[in-house]
């Protein structure tokens, strides 16, 4: 980053949805000194629970590439977090994606981490019903406001 003169490298952050959460998830739990803020939205924090036809289609079999799936899971970094973490999550109602959301946040209070968290019960993945917009487009941008001062982040 020393490159670009207008990034501040102490106050850098990331955000992104779904595969994007999922990379937020991994920029702060493994490149913490890059990273200092996150926001995943929607996000897998284990692949071997996400689903198979997407997933297998571009890792294999679980079995066949157990390290792979390991190391592509956010869970498997948790205890490495260092930043300051914001997750938010669209409840969605198969138990898989749910149970997702809080094998992650038992991993962080299981490693005394700090991290908020909002939860959008009964949404799909684009967190769109029930007139949830404001909560959608406030909540992410206040939580780098308070943390991060001219934050600088990069969607992934």
């Amino acid at each position: 980053m020393s490159q670009y003169p207008f990034i501040d490298a102490a106050r850098t952050g990331t955000w992104g949805w779904s595969g994007g959460g999922q990379m937020s998830l991994h920029g702060i739990f493994r490149h913490g000194d890059v990273f200092k803020s996150a926001i995943a939205v929607s996000f897998v924090s284990l692949q071997t629970l996400y689903d198979n036809i997407y997933q297998e289609r571009y890792m294999g079999l679980p079995d066949d590439n157990k390290e792979g799936y390991l190391e592509g899971s956010p869970l498997t970094h948790a205890k490495n977090y260092r930043a300051t973490c914001s997750s938010c999550m669209a409840r969605v109602m198969t138990m898989c994606i749910t149970r997702i959301l809080e094998m992650l946040v038992n991993e962080l209070i299981k490693h005394n981490k700090l991290f908020s968290m909002m939860s959008y019960p009964m949404r799909d993945h684009g967190i769109y019903q029930e007139k949830t917009l404001p909560c959608r487009c406030g909540e992410p941008w206040s939580f780098f406001g308070k943390r991060i001062c001219n934050l600088l982040f990069f969607h992934l």
